[in-house]
């Protein structure tokens, strides 16, 4: 059943989506670490998180350091990806688990980035859907499903890889349709290797040219 074209418009209700996020979290000692590997271990704090002022959280993740020091501050501001908050106060995970959350969020970027056609988010989307405030939300379990949704509800067309091979941080949602790089620094260094490309291919007939001119 299409609601949208079975109900008035005007009578619909926007539904926004928040998870719990920010966290006491610590990595675990080198004496802890000996028994399970390298991990972090925290508990939650209650703060609904309905998205950044600015950008996509998931653009955040998906460029996101991968230090120990980088993921125990990613897991304090936000929490761990695939934990949840409701079934206990606390969470530990084990650190390798960072690279493959990455990996697989790296790899619907890319996914998003190739084009009209179908594209799957496999999800249990475990949550509560409450009426608050005079509108419903639906509070979602883990900061993984928060993400899939905030990809779902965003213009497709708008995922981007930065043209430039040595960027950083090369996951981004483009502001303007337009946008082949990330930030200003990248488009600098694509006008650098404009002028470069140029020079190569032209620098020579143009030095000739100057001195043909030249009394």
């Amino acid at each position: 059943m299409n609601v949208e074209s079975n109900t008035l418009a005007d009578s619909l209700h926007k539904i926004r989506f928040c998870a719990l996020a920010g966290t006491e979290a610590h990595l675990l000692t080198p004496r802890q670490a000996r028994r399970v590997g390298p991990g972090i271990r925290g508990k939650w704090k209650s703060r609904w998180f309905y998205g950044l002022k600015k950008g996509l959280l998931l653009e955040q993740f998906v460029n996101w350091g991968s230090e120990d020091r980088d993921i125990l501050r990613f897991v304090q501001r936000y929490g761990p990806l695939l934990h949840s908050p409701f079934k206990s106060g606390g969470f530990a995970f084990n650190l390798q688990l960072w690279e493959t959350w990455q990996k697989m969020w790296r790899d619907r970027w890319r996914e998003l980035t190739a084009g009209p056609g179908e594209f799957e988010f496999r999800s249990s989307l475990n949550g509560t859907l409450m009426f608050v405030a005079g509108r419903f939300e639906l509070r979602v379990n883990d900061l993984d499903t928060f993400m899939m949704l905030e990809a779902a509800a965003s213009d497709r067309t708008r995922f981007r890889i930065c043209a430039n091979p040595d960027c950083l941080t090369p996951y981004f949602f483009a502001r303007h349709r337009r946008n082949r790089y990330c930030t200003e620094p990248c488009v600098d260094w694509s006008q650098k290797e404009a002028k470069k490309k140029w020079w190569k291919d032209n620098g020579q007939e143009w030095r000739k040219s100057r001195d043909a001119k030249s009394p």
